[in-house]
């Protein structure tokens, strides 16, 4: 009886460490995705960044050339969390119900402010020669907000 019991708390502690080990290289997994796509989406907000780096030194006549390249950069960027927003939910496996909750409201923050900044990019398409500087102004700032929102969720999930 004692070897049964000797035997089934070996095979226990067997499938517990296999279960951890598991368990870790899920999450090293998840990791290593958030990190793929966490340099990603640096690549497209770096792309959108040079789209407008100048942008203070573009004139209105070159507004049609840059909204082009910025476009770009926003699509790319839309891809990105897409990407992001499904390895949010791959990450939800081992997370406590506070974690998934606080990763779900940093990822709407960043949608939020994403679409904050497709409008504002309308409004820098749809600018007049008057409004070009305060457009661009605006335009500046709902980038800056898409790039901290990324980067407190990025912060999140590789904690």
């Amino acid at each position: 009886m004692k070897i049964s019991k000797l035997i089934l708390a070996t095979l226990l502690t067997a499938v517990v460490m296999v279960s951890c080990e598991n368990k870790k290289e899920k999450k090293e997994q998840v990791k290593e995705k958030m990190d793929e796509v966490e340099a990603s989406v640096e690549e497209g907000m770096d792309e959108i960044e040079e789209s407008f780096s100048d942008l203070g030194d573009y004139t209105f006549e070159k507004k049609s050339e840059v909204t082009k390249s910025i476009n770009k950069g926003i699509d790319k960027l839309d891809a990105e969390i897409d990407k992001l927003e499904k390895n949010v939910s791959d990450s939800y496996n081992d997370a406590s119900e506070s974690v998934k909750k606080e990763r779900q409201e940093l990822l709407a923050s960043l949608k939020n402010k994403r679409t904050k900044l497709k409008a504002s990019m309308e409004k820098l398409k749809n600018s007049s020669e008057d409004t070009w500087d305060d457009v661009k102004k605006g335009f500046e700032k709902a980038y800056d907000d898409v790039e901290n929102a990324f980067d407190k969720l990025a912060d999140e999930l590789n904690s």
